[in-house]
C-alpha cells in the first residue's frame, strides 16, 4: 500500500512538471485583451460589435498558444532529440493543451459576462 501510494504521488509530481511549460504558454492566450474587451464594453460600446472581435481575437490567440506549443514539442522532440519519459506523459500535454485552448476561448464569454456586471454598477452608483 505504501508503494502504491508514493508511485502514485510521484506520478502526479512528474506529471505537474511536465505541464508547467504548457502553463507557461498560455500567456498567449491572455495577452491583456479581456480587460480591454470589459472597459470597452463597459463604457458603453456597441456589444455585439466588440464581442465578436472578441472571439476573434480570443481564437487567433487560442492559435497562437496551440501553434508555439506544438513548435516547442516538434523542437523539443527532433531537433534536440529528447522525448518524453513515456506515451502517457506526450498525451497528458496534448490533453492540456486542449484544456487551456477551451479555456482561452470560454474566458471570452466570461469577460463578456463581468462587462456586463460593470455596467449594472455604474448604472447602480449613476441613480
Amino acid at each position: 500500500m505504501f508503494i502504491e501510494l508514493v508511485g502514485s504521488l510521484n506520478f502526479r509530481f512528474v506529471a505537474n512538471l511536465n505541464n508547467v511549460p504548457l502553463a507557461l504558454f498560455s500567456i498567449f492566450g491572455k495577452l491583456g485583451f479581456d480587460q480591454a474587451h470589459i472597459k470597452r464594453i463597459s463604457e458603453g460600446k456597441k456589444l455585439g460589435i466588440c464581442s465578436g472581435t472578441f472571439l476573434i481575437t480570443k481564437t487567433i490567440l487560442a492559435g497562437l498558444l496551440a501553434t508555439f506549443t506544438f513548435l516547442s514539442i516538434l523542437i523539443w522532440k527532433y531537433i534536440l532529440n529528447r522525448g518524453f519519459e513515456t506515451t502517457f506523459h506526450e498525451q497528458a500535454v496534448y490533453i492540456m493543451l486542449a484544456y487551456f485552448v477551451l479555456m482561452t476561448l470560454t474566458q471570452s464569454i466570461t469577460s463578456t459576462f463581468n462587462a456586463k456586471k460593470e455596467i449594472q454598477y455604474s448604472l447602480r452608483s449613476r441613480r
